[in-house]
């Protein structure tokens, strides 16, 4: 079984594919956790206490809206997906959002 792997607070993600990973990159005056150029999709892991699951802080909808606004794709992971998600499910969000 190939989990994912969530490290500390959600600072980021243990990935393996051909796209080229940013981490902990600076998107429009934001400190976004992932990035990936090829897709042009910002990536976000949210902690379910600090990110109030499952509905989603302000600051993360108004965060979301101005990337997508700016041409950004933007996914949000929430932690208690994270936890469980293996290897192969995150490779098919990436399809289904390119």
């Amino acid at each position: 079984m190939n989990k994912l792997c969530a490290c500390g607070c959600m600072n980021g993600i243990v990935w393996e594919e051909h796209h080229r990973w940013k981490n902990s990159r600076y998107i429009n005056g934001h400190n976004m956790v992932g990035f990936i150029p090829s897709m042009n999709l910002v990536i976000e892991c949210d902690g379910d206490y600090w990110h109030k699951y499952p509905t989603g802080n302000e600051l993360d909808h108004i965060r979301t809206k101005e990337l997508l606004e700016k041409g950004f794709k933007v996914l949000r992971l929430w932690e208690r997906d994270i936890k469980v998600m293996e290897v192969k499910d995150f490779k098919n969000m990436l399809r289904e959002v390119d």
